[in-house]
């Protein structure tokens, strides 16, 4: 450019700035309107094909952010559903709990129940055991006092209608010693009775 005159001061600082596109300009300047426009017609074709380069990879950029936006939304929904989910459980969980505390306080009290019948159960069998034996006791006290009884009947029968070779027998032994009579008999008798 400098060979043909054109350019000049402007040329030199658009090499010190590396403005190479001013320096350019500036060198067809001196070619001709011609080559200039057709210089520029490149430059303004490249500049849209850049352009249009530039707004596929932004609608691309755009595309994708959106797809981004999409997933981030779908994992939201699922990270909530996760959420509802969990407390879900976390609510059946409790309430499974005051349910198994629940059975736990009847469990014992019906533990403590049963205790108290069988406590309750081994005192009636103390009961009945000692009645028992008590009246088996008083069984065989009346035993002995039907024998006695028995005993002192045959005496007074035997004393009753004497027999020149059966005599008397003597008084048993006991509280019916010496009423070996009609009155003994009958006192005797009412006592059975």
């Amino acid at each position: 450019c400098m060979e043909e005159g054109g350019g000049g001061e402007l040329w030199k600082e658009g090499i010190k700035n590396k403005q190479w596109t001013s320096v350019l300009k500036i060198c067809l300047l001196t070619k001709g309107p011609l080559v200039y426009d057709l210089t520029c017609l490149v430059y303004d074709l490249t500049s849209l094909v850049y352009d249009l380069t530039c707004l596929v990879y932004d609608l691309t950029c755009l595309v994708h952010a959106l797809t981004c936006l999409v997933h981030d939304l779908t994992c939201l929904v699922y990270d909530l559903t996760c959420l509802v989910h969990a407390l879900t459980c976390l609510v059946h969980a409790l309430t499974c709990l005051v349910y198994d505390l629940t059975c736990l306080v009847y469990d014992l009290t019906c533990l403590v129940h049963a205790l108290t019948c069988l406590v309750h159960a081994l005192t009636c069998l103390v009961h009945a055991l000692t009645c028992l034996v008590h009246d088996l006791t008083c069984l065989v006290h009346d035993l002995t006092c039907l024998v006695h009884a028995l005993t002192c009947l045959v005496h007074d029968l035997t004393c009753l209608v004497p027999h020149p070779d059966l005599p008397c027998l003597p008084d048993p032994p006991g509280p019916s010693a010496g009423l070996c009579d009609m009155h003994g008999l009958f006192v005797m008798a009412g006592i059975w009775l």
